[in-house]
């Protein structure tokens, strides 16, 4: 590998546009799939697609601007920076965004995909080993600020419309049963435990038991 190749601004973008791909994709199945993401260890937070790509529309211009700060304000001693998973603002972002039609959250998740493509490809070389310091993480380069918070924060949500967009043929597949049959057996990776609505005339639901997340799909991170 050149040293070209191996640039944090290079690296970077190249996962974004694979990570641009994948949502495009699922931008392109409204109405939103059913199903939730898994419970969060730390809160207990349990998402649909909906509050997934609220998330994703105001992660990125908030990680931007953190980090934009940081390196600003860096004169060699680590700079504060960002927030916790209570902070109210979060909160009322993913709750406010939730209802709103996805190819209008797409519209604005795209817009700043390329801002943040933009925002990469601009940082200089001395400004990737720029410091801040966060309230749980600690002393972090300006390279794993970047990393941790956007590009694989996006990954991680994407991984988790993935694994939602998956339940609806799960939940076709139960709606088949008859209501005196068992469940049929599921092992789709990533999910210990998949609560569906089996879409009958009775609402029925069904918790599905699956197999643990492998190492070729492991379940996403706790929301950030």
């Amino acid at each position: 590998m050149n040293a070209q190749s191996s640039t944090p601004a290079r690296d970077f973008t190249e996962r974004l546009d694979v990570v641009s791909t994948r949502l495009a994709e699922h931008a392109s199945s409204e109405p939103h799939p059913a199903g939730m993401t898994n419970a969060d260890a730390e809160t207990g937070e349990r998402w649909d697609a909906g509050q997934v790509w609220a998330h994703l529309a105001e992660i990125i211009p908030y990680w931007i601007s953190q980090t934009k700060s940081v390196i600003a304000s860096y004169s060699g001693e680590a700079v504060p920076f960002g927030r916790i998973k209570s902070d109210p603002q979060r909160i009322r972002a993913i709750e406010q965004g939730r209802s709103t039609p996805l190819a209008a959250q797409w519209t604005r998740v795209e817009e700043e995909l390329a801002a943040l493509r933009a925002f990469i490809t601009g940082v200089d070389e001395p400004s990737w080993a720029a410091e801040g310091v966060h309230a749980k993480r600690g002393v972090m380069p300006v390279a794993r600020i970047v990393d941790d918070f956007l590009v694989s924060h996006l990954e991680e949500h994407a991984d988790q419309l993935d694994l939602i967009a998956a339940l609806p043929g799960v939940a076709l597949s139960v709606a088949r049963q008859s209501s005196t049959s068992s469940p049929p057996a599921v092992t789709r990776m990533g999910f210990s435990s998949i609560s569906v609505s089996c879409g009958d005339a009775s609402s029925k639901s069904a918790s599905l038991r699956t197999a643990e997340p492998s190492s070729a799909l492991e379940a996403p991170r706790a929301p950030r």
